[in-house]
């Protein structure tokens, strides 16, 4: 099923539990305090990794009453590491925002995906810097490194995610190996049209594969 890229980040949803180290820290505990600790697991984990210390909100998460609460409150609390009014699991909050990242990322990928099958359906009208450079840009004096830096970059930021100053260190790295502007917009524009998602790793390839550049048409 394919992900929505506009739906957010669902890491509440799930917890992972490691059958092993579970149990080797809760051998000490009875049924009672074994149920209670892994409530207050699955609320932290819904929280965000931490649990504030009131005890009649601990006991209400537990299903404890509040004299319950009092009689298994020591044994559950070595578990965690409560200070400055919170209770936290290290090894929970951890894991947490490692889920988050990855979520994240996800979500980041999504929609650059989302983004380039939408330009794919719904191409510009625009220039794009695609087609043959020579043509357009010699007959109307074009500054073609303009086209590189204006349009090619706008593309890359977008496709690849990367932020402007290292997009505009790859295009810059691109343009001394290739020795012409022109080689490098008809590099681009070869690959927004064959809707390329990894626009870097395909673009080195494409460098690797190519001839010895003519030198036609050098950039000042």
């Amino acid at each position: 099923m394919g992900m929505n890229p506009k739906r957010k980040p669902k890491t509440d949803i799930w917890m992972p539990v490691f059958i092993g180290d579970h149990l080797a820290e809760t051998w000490r505990l009875n049924t009672t305090q074994h149920g209670a600790y892994f409530l207050l697991l699955a609320t932290a984990w819904k929280s965000g990794g931490s649990l504030p210390d009131d005890d009649e909100e601990l006991a209400a998460i537990v299903r404890l009453s509040p004299d319950e609460w009092r009689q298994n409150r020591a044994r559950l609390a070595v578990l965690f590491t409560v200070a400055d009014g919170v209770w936290r699991h290290e090894r929970l909050t951890d894991e947490y925002e490692r889920a988050s990242a990855n979520q994240q990322n996800k979500v980041r990928a999504g929609n650059r995906s989302a983004a380039q099958r939408q330009r794919i359906a719904n191409p510009s009208p625009s220039p794009s810097p695609s087609p043959s450079p020579s043509s357009e840009a010699k007959a109307s004096g074009t500054d073609v490194a303009a086209v590189v830096f204006g349009q090619g970059l706008d593309w890359l930021k977008s496709t690849s995610g990367k932020p402007d100053p290292a997009c505009r260190a790859l295009l810059g790295k691109w343009r001394k190996s290739l020795g012409s502007d022109a080689a490098l917009i008809e590099i681009l524009g070869r690959a927004q049209r064959e809707g390329v998602l990894e626009p870097v790793g395909w673009i080195e390839k494409a460098l690797q594969a190519r001839d010895p550049p003519t030198h036609s048409r050098r950039f000042n």
